[in-house]
């Protein structure tokens, strides 16, 4: 009986032993997963980072170009601004002109009616005269 009580004692001590042993090895495992994750998990991160960096600057070299080309828009809207105030004042210039013919024709015609009455009261008159001397008036 002693002896299987002394295997018995040495059943449940290795048992023991080995249920220690075991919960030792699944820490350490644990450990190495928890390495392992985080190792994992900051290469994604690093990847990641230089990623978003990487457009980041890919959207600022953007930006860029879209200001120098604002900056060219800005030197075409002033050239064509001044066009414009050329043209303005051309178009000034016109209707001064169109002005001076305008008082011009506005004199000719006041002389030439002026003339054309002057002629046609003449005329009026001779006949008015004409027609007394027939009538006897």
């Amino acid at each position: 009986m002693k002896r299987i009580l002394l295997s018995a004692v040495a059943l449940m001590c290795l048992t023991g032993f080995n249920a220690v042993s075991f919960a030792d090895e699944l820490g350490k495992m644990k450990d190495e997963m928890k390495g392992e994750m985080k190792s994992d998990m900051k290469a994604t991160g690093d990847a990641m980072k230089e990623e978003v960096t990487g457009r980041k600057d890919e959207m600022k070299g953007a930006m860029g170009a879209l200001k120098g080309k604002k900056d060219e828009m800005k030197g075409a809207m002033g050239e064509l601004k001044g066009k414009k105030d050329e043209m303005k004042g051309a178009m000034g210039e016109l209707k001064g002109k169109k002005d001076e013919m305008k008082n011009e024709m506005k004199m000719k015609k006041d002389d030439m009616k002026g003339s054309m009455k002057d002629e046609m009261k003449s005329q009026k008159d001779a006949m008015k005269g004409e027609m007394k001397g027939m009538t006897g008036y």
